[in-house]
C-alpha cells in the first residue's frame, strides 16, 4: 500500500463512520444502579460492623447475680452490749484445751448461756456437777466483766476440771469478740483476756427459742419465746409470797441433764396467759397463770 492509498483510507473512514453501538440512557441508568448497590454494599458493611460491635458490647456486660450477699471473710468486732451476748453457746475451746469431744456427766457438751434468767446480764456455763454462773457487764466501749457466783457450784472432787476451766474463762475475760455466721458456718464468741490472749471461744446454738416453744407446744399457740435457758434455770424457777417458796418445776423434766438446752413459752390471749418452761426434744412444764394483763408477757413469769 503506497501513500495514496493510506490517505484515501483514512478519508473514507471520516466520511463513513462506524454505526455508534452505545445507548447513553442505558448507561447512564447502569451507572446508577451500580451506585447504588457499592452504596447499599458500604452501609451493609457498616451496619454489620455496629450489629457485631453490639454484639461484642452485650456478651462482655457481666450477668446480673441476684443471689444473697456472703461475705468471703466472717467481719469480727467487740461486744459492746449485753444483747449482743444473749442465748445458747457451744464451746470449741477453752483456756487452749479443744473440748469439743468433752461430755459432762450428763452427756452434754460445755456450753455457756447469757441472759437466761429475768436478769439479762446473767451468765451460766458447764460444770460437771452443776452450772457455774454470776453476772456479767459490758461497756459501749468493749471491755467485759463477769462476777461468778462461786459459793452455789457443787464441785465434784473427782473431775472438777471443767469448772476450773469455766470459772477462769469467764472471771478473767475483760474483752469479749463475735464473729458473725458467714454461708454455713455459725457465729462464734470469742472471751479475751487482758493481753488479747484467747481464753475461751464458743459456737452459737443452731436452734431458737420458738422453735423449741413450737415443738413442745404446738406451732400457732405460742404468743411469746424466750429467752434461751437450760433446764436447770427453769427448774429453779420460784416465786410465792415470799422469794421461793413457790417451785412449780423443780422435778421437771426427769432424765434431762441440767445443761439441756431449754425456753420459756407463752401461751393464751384476751388478758391471760400461761407461762410454760420446756426442754429440747422432751417435755413441758406449767409455771404460772397470769390474768389481767394488756399484752403477751415474755421471759421467766413473775409467780405470785
Amino acid at each position: 500500500m503506497n501513500e495514496t492509498d493510506v490517505k484515501q483510507m483514512f478519508a473514507t473512514a471520516v466520511a463513513t463512520p462506524a454505526p455508534d453501538r452505545l445507548d447513553i440512557d442505558a448507561a447512564v441508568h447502569s451507572g446508577r444502579r451500580r451506585r447504588r448497590v457499592r452504596v447499599g454494599a458500604t452501609l451493609g458493611a457498616a451496619l454489620g460492623v455496629v450489629v457485631l460491635a453490639g454484639a461484642i458490647v452485650v456478651t462482655a456486660l457481666p450477668q446480673r447475680d441476684t443471689s444473697p450477699v456472703v461475705p468471703a471473710t466472717p467481719t469480727t468486732g467487740p461486744v459492746t452490749s449485753a444483747a449482743q451476748l444473749t442465748g445458747r453457746w457451744i464451746a470449741d475451746s477453752i483456756d487452749g484445751q479443744d473440748v469439743t469431744a468433752f461430755r459432762d456427766l450428763g452427756g452434754n457438751a460445755i456450753v455457756a448461756t447469757f441472759g437466761g434468767t429475768a436478769l439479762p446480764t446473767s451468765w451460766e456455763a458447764t460444770g460437771e456437777c452443776s452450772p457455774v454462773s454470776g453476772d456479767f457487764t459490758v461497756t459501749p466501749g468493749g471491755q467485759f466483766h463477769a462476777v461468778a457466783n462461786v459459793g452455789v457450784v457443787v464441785f465434784c472432787p473427782e473431775v472438777t476440771r471443767v469448772q476450773t476451766y469455766s470459772l477462769r474463762a469467764f472471771t478473767a475475760a475483760t474483752a469479749a469478740e463475735l464473729t458473725a455466721a458467714a454461708g454455713t458456718e455459725p457465729a462464734t464468741l470469742t472471751l479475751l483476756d487482758g493481753a488479747h490472749r484467747m481464753l475461751a471461744r464458743f459456737h452459737a446454738y443452731d436452734k431458737t427459742a420458738a422453735q423449741l416453744c413450737d415443738a413442745a407446744l404446738g406451732a400457732g399457740s405460742v404468743v411469746s419465746a424466750g429467752p434461751i435457758t437450760t433446764a436447770a434455770q427453769v427448774r429453779s424457777t420460784s416465786g410465792g409470797p415470799a422469794p421461793g417458796t413457790t417451785q412449780p418445776a423443780t422435778d421437771a423434766f426427769p432424765g434431762f441433764p441440767y445443761s439441756s438446752a431449754a425456753a420459756y413459752c407463752w401461751t393464751g390471749g384476751n388478758g391471760t396467759y400461761t407461762s410454760y418452761g420446756v426442754v429440747e426434744a422432751g417435755p413441758s412444764v406449767k409455771l404460772a397463770t397470769i390474768s389481767g394483763l394488756t399484752s403477751p408477757p415474755s421471759g421467766p413469769p413473775t409467780i405470785r
